[in-house]
């Protein structure tokens, strides 16, 4: 399973795996990947930042992480 998530301007978007791996396309910039992080559960959404200079992953298990302009605001898990 993988999530997708758009760039405000809609002219690229993000693609997340479960592993935490993210991959950039048209103008989404890449701002680090879950890859090496070893995150808490599978990838189960990302979510861009309003200005687009960010995102966030979010884990089946409730584990939060920030890249990018995306701040931490706290995790379930």
């Amino acid at each position: 399973m993988s999530a997708i998530a758009s760039t405000p301007d809609g002219k690229g978007y993000w693609e997340v795996g479960e592993n935490g791996s993210v991959y950039a396309f048209g103008d989404a910039g890449f701002y680090g990947s879950g890859i090496n992080l070893n995150v808490n559960g599978p990838v189960v959404s990302i979510q861009a930042t309003p200005d687009g200079k960010g995102y966030i992953l979010i884990t089946s298990n409730g584990g939060v992480y920030t890249f990018g302009d995306a701040t931490f605001k706290g995790a379930a898990s």
